[in-house]
């Protein structure tokens, strides 16, 4: 969700729905969650006892489990259910009146969930930024009647097939293509417009928590394929059938599930032209490549985690991330290596540098020369910089160092993006070809 939307209405907790406040819930461009109101102190501890007891242990909070509301959007005008899960108290002001916030860690509309037990969840529809340009698959087909003396336009549309990604006993991950039904606006205005889709249908229900943790693995995958950190444009999912749930119909409607983006915002440099590869690219490949990176995530996740966790909330910080990418790539090594770790006590960061170069002797030929001079110096400033001894060779100007540092990052990065997707099924021969098309994706130390 990018764009800020206000919801003005009441809200209860559901175990005490007869005690109902007024508030206003608003989220952020980021997707905060947040619910504020203003009540006299008499009416809060009456109304929302539960709220009470968060302000006398504002240091330690439970989460309130669930709030359920009904609200009117103040820009379409449009009335909505609305459960939200888990809030904490983050603002707090009493002058007479008290003035609260609670900021929601998860949302979802169309239903007030009653009870917690009923959080469960059979399926993900997820869209990311860039998905349709990347895609660059359209069901579209124009006939334009060529009669100079009339003029009509015929439009066809057919959605193409989705495609198949993972099936199995768990789960089925397919990308699917929705289309908004023909509209008319402001009478002469016809619009219509397809959209890709990722869905997850998962054989049993999930808990919210495993549908976060899927969305977050799939997310780092299309950062590494856009090169800019990837946030979600939208996200749905549907709830379990259960028939000791009191709502109708529960699991028969897509709902909206919000909860914050914490991945940093850069749709407007996301497109075919920065990616790694297009669909179009690795069309027959990309089931495998898909089904490996769940494999890989499996294998790798520390420093999987690490990695993108640096590149979305530390860009400006050089020298964190020249220390973080460093312990990144010992981790991978360590993963991938696990047979050779055992067998000995230590193993120096020099040697699985070298290690970890020398496997791509094809590419690191072709276009980076990362040599053993690069390795010294390198191991040098991460020495200075985790264990702080002191450099005793020739002094090096701090401007100068900092620069130097930022191509080290740049190298680093590519080393372990190359391995990466060499682990994904890609050849380093493909590779190279992707390096020779879009050099500017790639750091070298000499530029």
């Amino acid at each position: 969700m990018k764009e800020k939307q206000t919801y003005t209405g009441y809200w209860f907790i559901p175990d005490n729905n007869c005690n109902k406040w007024s508030g206003t819930l608003t989220i952020t461009h980021e997707s905060r969650i947040l619910l504020e109101f203003i009540i006299t102190r008499e009416e809060l501890i009456k109304a929302v006892p539960e709220v009470f007891q968060q302000i006398q242990n504002i240091n330690n909070q439970l989460p309130i489990r669930l709030v359920n509301g009904y609200a009117k959007n103040q820009a379409t005008k449009k009335d909505f259910d609305f459960t939200l899960i888990d809030l904490e108290l983050i603002s707090y002001s009493e002058s007479g009146l008290i003035v609260l916030t609670l900021e929601a860690k998860y949302c979802l509309n169309h239903y007030q969930i009653q009870n917690q037990n009923h959080l469960l969840f059979t399926n993900i529809m997820l869209k990311l930024d860039g998905f349709d340009d990347w895609m660059n698959k359209f069901g579209f087909n124009v006939n334009n009647e060529h009669d100079p003396k009339k003029f009509s336009t015929e439009i066809i549309f057919s959605p193409p097939k989705p495609i198949r990604l993972i099936e199995n006993k768990d789960l089925n991950i397919y990308f699917f293509f929705r289309a908004k039904s023909p509209g008319f606006v402001n009478g002469p205005k016809a619009e219509m417009e397809q959209s890709v889709y990722l869905n997850i249908e998962y054989k049993k229900a999930q808990n919210i928590e495993v549908l976060v943790n899927q969305i977050e693995k799939i997310q780092n995958l299309f950062t590494l394929i856009n090169n800019y950190p990837t946030q979600r444009s939208h996200c749905q999912t549907k709830m379990k059938h259960d028939k000791r749930n009191t709502i109708p119909n529960i699991g028969d409607r897509e709902i909206d599930f919000i909860y914050r983006e914490l991945v940093p915002d850069f749709s407007s440099h996301i497109n075919r032209q920065s990616a790694l590869f297009s669909f179009t690219n690795v069309e027959k490949q990309f089931p495998e490549i898909f089904q490996n990176w769940i494999r890989v995530y499996e294998i790798y996740e520390p420093a999987l985690d690490q990695y993108f966790d640096t590149l979305y909330f530390n860009q400006g910080h050089i020298v964190s991330r020249f220390v973080n990418i460093s312990s990144v790539l010992e981790i991978f090594f360590y993963r991938k290596n696990k047979k050779i770790v055992k067998q000995k006590d230590k193993i120096f960061l020099k040697n699985i540098l070298n290690s970890l170069i020398s496997e791509l002797s094809l590419i690191n030929e072709r276009h980076f020369n990362l040599t053993n001079e690069f390795i010294e110096e390198l191991i040098i400033i991460r020495r200075y910089y985790v264990h702080g001894t002191e450099i005793k060779t020739k002094p090096i100007d701090s401007i100068d160092q900092k620069k130097k540092i930022s191509k080290y990052i740049r190298s680093l990065e590519d080393i372990f993006r190359i391995h990466l997707l060499i682990e994904l099924g890609l050849s380093q021969e493909e590779i190279s070809k992707m390096i020779q098309r879009k050099p500017w994706q790639w750091g070298k130390l000499n530029d």
